[in-house]
């Protein structure tokens, strides 16, 4: 049996939505930032609804990101980042905390409004028999979301 003790919730560490997802059944990526990451085990978990911390991953540096797993992780120059994958409405209006040594963020609240990016806004130009759609997707760089929009053509016979 492991025990883990925590120290009182920090108010200087938490985390934040690093890349939103359009829709459900896509990745989420949440992030944790401190200074000179990552010399301490850093790690998230999720609150449960009668409020028992439960363990995700304890070091990101440790976890096997395989890809066959709900999560995924890995460690940048100023934090740590956890992956929901093929997110659904039970990961979301949940609390979850990143953990760093032996302390805890805050329980924060990932709400279902702030998770996704927006609508998916198509546009579809015509030309003939072909047609170009324009999709906005989200990523990061150096924290700041950044837009990407993907662009396809397609081709009606």
């Amino acid at each position: 049996m492991v025990m883990i003790c925590f120290n009182k919730a920090e108010d200087n560490l938490t985390w934040r939505i690093d890349k939103k997802a359009l829709k459900y059944g896509e990745d989420l990526r949440l992030y944790c930032q401190v200074e000179k990451c990552c010399t301490k085990s850093a790690g998230w978990g999720k609150w449960t609804s009668d409020d028992k911390f439960d363990t995700i991953f304890i070091d990101v540096k440790y976890f096997l990101n395989d890809g066959s797993s709900k999560y995924g992780g890995g460690i940048e120059k100023t934090g740590w980042f956890l992956i929901i994958r093929n997110i659904t409405k039970n990961d979301l209006n949940t609390s979850y905390s990143c953990t760093y040594g032996f302390q805890v963020s805050k329980k924060k609240m990932l709400l279902e409004e702030d998770a996704f990016f927006g609508p998916s806004t198509t546009i579809l130009i015509e030309q003939g028999t072909k047609e170009t759609e324009i999709i906005p997707d989200t990523f990061s760089i150096d924290g700041k979301q950044e837009i990407l929009m993907k662009i396809s053509h397609l081709i009606y016979m």
